[in-house]
């Protein structure tokens, strides 16, 4: 959920990771996780303030949420970006800065397959960096959620879904990181054709000698892609199936 604010720097915002912390509550203290994008599309939460009483550095946003599904197969080409990142925790003159918003939702989907060579982030925000004097810089945003659907494999694509950076302090030392998202994927169906039939002639036939062949193989990218059914088998004229 959201960061929360604080008097040394505001929290990170938590979605698929947790918010970074701050120098009083160090480590993933920041906003909590939450969510499943299979049962409802959400995005991320803002980072908190730099103050309890409204006023100081306010956190960076939360990155936003994305569908993206087609009935036929989908190409995400090498030049594609997809992106939901949380934003920067703001710094003011002065005074602690804001946490960095978490990564937002990103859900992508095909009913027979996704290639995507592209970058795919929902990363969270850095937090907000100290602007002189010995005061704090903001937790980073914990990371987003993403899910692609029947994930075309080998892929030259890329996918993060990083925490962001905790803030430069006056020290000049970067602490409380987010923690990173979560995402997940299911591969695409497979068709492997058969093998072993490629020298057989149709030209010597023989009633009482088949040759076995290996395959096809129809392999599920996710369980239940394959129902209930008929299955047919083309064979060229001249041959037959026993």
């Amino acid at each position: 959920g959201a960061g929360q604010g604080n008097g040394l720097g505001g929290y990170g915002g938590g979605f698929g990771g947790r918010g970074g912390g701050t120098p009083s509550q160090p480590g993933f203290t920041g906003g909590a996780t939450y969510g499943n994008l299979l049962t409802k599309l959400e995005g991320g939460s803002g980072g908190g303030r730099s103050s309890f009483t409204g006023g100081g550095a306010p956190g960076g946003g939360g990155g936003g949420a994305l569908e993206l599904g087609s009935s036929g197969a989908m190409l995400l080409g090498a030049a594609s970006i997809v992106q939901a990142n949380g934003g920067k925790g703001i710094a003011v003159a002065n005074d602690d800065s804001g946490g960095g918003g978490s990564g937002g939702g990103i859900f992508i989907y095909s009913s027979i397959g996704v290639t995507a060579s592209g970058t795919v982030t929902a990363a969270g925000g850095a937090g907000g960096d100290n602007i002189g004097g010995a005061y704090y810089g903001g937790g980073g945003g914990g990371g987003g959620r993403v899910i692609i659907q029947r994930r075309v494999m080998p892929t030259t694509g890329t996918v993060s879904v990083a925490g962001g950076a905790g803030g430069i302090n006056g020290t000049g030392s970067a602490l409380n990181p987010g923690q990173d998202g979560n995402f997940q994927s299911t591969t695409a169906n497979t068709f492997t054709t058969a093998t072993g039939g490629e020298a057989i002639s149709a030209d010597t036939f023989n009633p009482t000698s088949y040759t076995s062949l290996t395959g096809p193989v129809y392999g599920e990218g996710a369980a239940g892609d394959v129902g209930t059914g008929t299955i047919i088998l083309n064979a060229p004229a001249g041959f037959q199936f026993d």
